[in-house]
């Protein structure tokens, strides 16, 4: 393994970062350290509560941080306190190692009494505070104090309200506790009556629904614990075996509520345990339910989710039905601006109502206010109508006008799917002859360097690979399409070198890991592509590139890596 230095924690932090996270390692601020291969986890507390990503092998040591300094791929001072904690876990390793007396541990355990030993776990405990939640659990069970009430009071505990939490560390700690009081309650629940296992495992859900009113779960924290509580569900519904009309009723509630995205997809998850005529009583439900709303009169995104939130069962059962009349009746219902109305022509095109699909149409025609792309919108409603006809011709001519406004590989792809249209030399040629025009006029709404990386993209598409190393060489493309031309003219090393090089450029210029891993893929293309002849112009750039970029830290280093010989 690498040695952890003084000398490389200051190479990879600076000189002020290292002091810094001297200090924190001092004062106690980084939590356990936790070993997963040649990962090391940890957390570092300071203005906030940071994890701290070290990776460790016979090569390399490096780290990230998910604070502000770092920002996912720098070595900051938090990384510095958590490398300085892992390599004195490391020495203590190195001396039990080298110890011939393997029971030297439990043997002085052994000399402890029970009072000195529980005072230890409390202090360990302190810290831990999953730990110490699934011991308070067993501890209770012991004492057969652990009823349907005290579980309650386990589960309110685990989800403290009105918390206000924003940050990746604090969201994933507080969701992890409650994993924790879970995963502690999960022997008991199979002993609880299903009924009391039911409605906790209802409340329970309905906690983790009230604390995300002020808690921004984007990082998706919440999946686990609602994993563990799907599967109780699942096991206490099956339990409580409820007749057929009774559960579908309950389902239903269920369905009603703000809740009911934490729970597996009702009804279709739950159709084996309802049966026939369970789903029928939930859909009889459902539809009484659609069918004392109003016809949807604006566009309240509110309102219109409690909408959509009964349209997707009664759609998809219309679907199974081949009922094409009903789910353009449950659309026809919430259809309210120029989106809805022309949604609903181009549905009924595919249930073959062309009548009806022109009259949705005109609809949306007549709405004053359009919204930006309604042009667009309409021409492509108008190319379904033609095709519907198979009247083919106009649909070519509105295709190859778009292409001249916007020329891409999809657009041409477009045109040669229609009926009649080939993937020939005249059609190839027109695309590029459209695309130069866009060069030339500098299309406001297209961009020169756009149409030049579309005119390049054709070439590749049409396998003129020489034309696209010649706009390679002569204009800015970008770097993806750059590295696209220089394997597509392996042959030409001393064109596509330079290519390489800007490519490389271009993405070490991002400034962000996943541009420093391409710039280095594209620098091992480049080594291939050079062989023998070119090998030391290769070795000149990359020596360049280094000296070029040193406050790049990660990129030196991972460049070093990559080419071991720098």
């Amino acid at each position: 393994m690498r040695e952890i230095s003084e000398e490389l924690l200051i190479q990879l932090a600076g000189d002020a970062a290292y002091k810094r996270g001297l200090d924190y390692y001092k004062q106690g601020h980084v939590g356990q350290l936790r070993l997963k291969g040649k990962t090391i986890i940890a957390e570092v507390e300071g203005s906030e509560i940071y994890q701290v990503t070290l990776k460790h092998t016979s090569k390399l040591f490096e780290g990230s941080c998910d604070c502000p300094a770092s920002e996912g791929f720098d070595f900051c001072k938090h990384c510095v306190a958590a490398a300085l904690v892992y390599r004195d876990q490391l020495q203590q390793d190195k001396t039990l190692q080298g110890s011939t007396a393997k029971d030297r541990l439990p043997s002085y355990l052994m000399t402890l009494d029970k009072q000195q030993l529980v005072a230890m776990l409390l202090e360990q405990l302190r810290n831990d505070r999953d730990a110490l939640a699934q011991l308070t659990i067993k501890a209770d069970i012991a004492a057969g104090k652990l009823n349907d009430k005290a579980i309650k009071k386990q589960i309110t505990a685990a989800t403290p309200l009105n918390k206000h939490l924003h940050s990746y560390p604090q969201v994933r700690n507080y969701f992890a506790r409650l994993d924790a009081v879970l995963s502690g309650l999960e022997t008991v629940m199979p002993d609880l009556p299903a009924n009391k296992a039911l409605a906790l495992t209802d409340y329970a859900i309905a906690r983790v629904g009230r604390a995300l009113d002020t808690i921004d779960d984007s990082g998706g924290f919440r999946f686990d614990a609602l994993e563990r509580l799907a599967s109780w569900h699942d096991r206490a519904l099956s339990a409580a075996a409820l007749p057929a009309t009774d559960l579908a009723a309950y389902l239903f509630s269920l369905f009603m509520q703000p809740e009911s995205e934490f729970y597996p997809s009702i009804p279709e998850e739950y159709e084996n345990m309802l049966g026939e005529e369970g789903m029928q009583a939930f859909m009889t439900r459902l539809r009484v339910a659609w069918d004392a709303l109003p016809p949807l009169q604006e566009k309240d995104w509110a309102a219109q989710g409690d909408y959509l939130h009964l349209l997707y069962p009664l759609k998809y059962e219309a679907i199974s039905r081949n009922d094409s009349e009903a789910v353009i009746a449950l659309y026809a219902k919430i259809a309210c601006d120029f989106g809805d109305f022309l949604e609903l022509s181009d549905l009924c095109l595919e249930y073959n109502m062309f009548d009806q699909a022109l009259w949705w149409r005109k609809r949306a025609e007549a709405v004053k206010n359009k919204p930006y792309g309604a042009t667009a919108a309409l021409e492509d409603n108008q190319i379904a109508l033609w095709l519907y006809h198979k009247d083919y011709a106009p649909v070519v001519e509105l295709l190859w006008q778009r292409f001249a406004k916007w020329p891409s590989v999809e657009h041409y792809q477009k045109i040669i799917a229609i009926k009649g249209q080939k993937d020939d030399q005249k059609n190839r040629s027109k695309a590029i002859e459209l695309a130069k025009q866009t060069v030339n006029n500098q299309n406001k709404f297209y961009g020169q360097i756009e149409a030049a990386n579309t005119i390049a993209e054709l070439h590749l598409h049409f396998q003129e690979f020489a034309q696209a190393l010649d706009l390679a060489e002569a204009g800015k493309l970008h770097p993806n399409l750059l590295v696209k031309i220089a394997k597509a003219n392996p042959q030409q090393a001393e064109r596509v070198l330079p290519v390489l090089y800007r490519a490389s450029r271009a993405f070490i210029e991002s400034s962000n890991n996943d541009g420093y891993h391409r710039a280095i893929d594209t620098l091992k293309l480049a080594e291939k592509i050079a062989g023998k002849q070119y090998a030391h112009q290769v070795t000149q750039v990359l020596h360049g590139l280094l000296a070029e970029f040193k406050r790049k830290r990660n990129f030196c280093q991972w460049l070093r890596e990559a080419f071991t010989g720098l």
